[in-house]
């Protein structure tokens, strides 16, 4: 496990990248402290990445407010983190990402998920609805982040030494969190204007 500060996006975010399935439930706990109400709803952002190279081995990454966590997702850390499961099957936390959630297999095959519960809300489908803009289904996050007044930039692609090891560099842990901050800081913008 490894702790970073990085500023993403003007924000200072703390990161915490978890690898044992024990560590999870406790940064867990730090994590739902760390939501904020909008609309009534707790809200959190995710996002995955499939880790090259290292089949079986992903990504999950939970953002809320300025923390985040970094699950590195092997059958070791999945098995027992029920923790982790609750989380992200609450009904109370309106979890948003960029992709899918329920149509991600690679997602679902990580998380060792068997059974089919409503996860999450894609970006693109809360900002159509909320804005009443049809064509927004079909946007990715620099269009959607023009929508709600932010500004979003690609991140710098960094040269991943290692995403499967037990260590991120700063550079690697920003360009991991980037897109779940902006996700997150997009969501609430939509969410206030409810």
């Amino acid at each position: 496990m490894g702790h970073y500060e990085v500023e993403v996006h003007g924000i200072k975010v703390h990161a915490s990248v978890l690898d044992n399935h024990v560590l999870v439930g406790d940064q867990i706990d730090g994590l739902w402290s760390s939501l904020n109400k909008f609309s009534g709803a707790d809200l959190a952002a995710f996002d995955f990445k499939v880790i090259p190279k290292c089949p079986g081995t992903a990504l999950l990454i939970l953002f809320a407010g300025t923390r985040c966590l970094i699950v590195q997702l092997r059958d070791s850390v999945t098995q027992s983190s029920k923790s982790l499961m609750n989380f992200l099957t609450d009904e109370e936390v309106c979890l948003v990402g960029i992709l899918d959630f329920m149509k991600n297999y690679e997602l679902r095959r990580a998380l060792a998920m068997t059974e089919c519960a409503e996860i999450g809300v894609r970006l693109a489908d809360l900002a159509a609805r909320v804005l009443k803009k049809p064509h927004l289904l079909s946007r990715g996050l620099v269009d959607l982040a023009a929508e709600v007044d932010l500004f979003y930039n690609h991140p710098e692609k960094v040269e991943l030494s290692e995403w499967a090891g037990r260590v991120l560099s700063h550079e690697e842990v920003k360009f991991v969190i980037h897109d779940a901050c902006a996700c997150y800081n997009i969501a609430a913008n939509l969410l206030k204007q409810l």
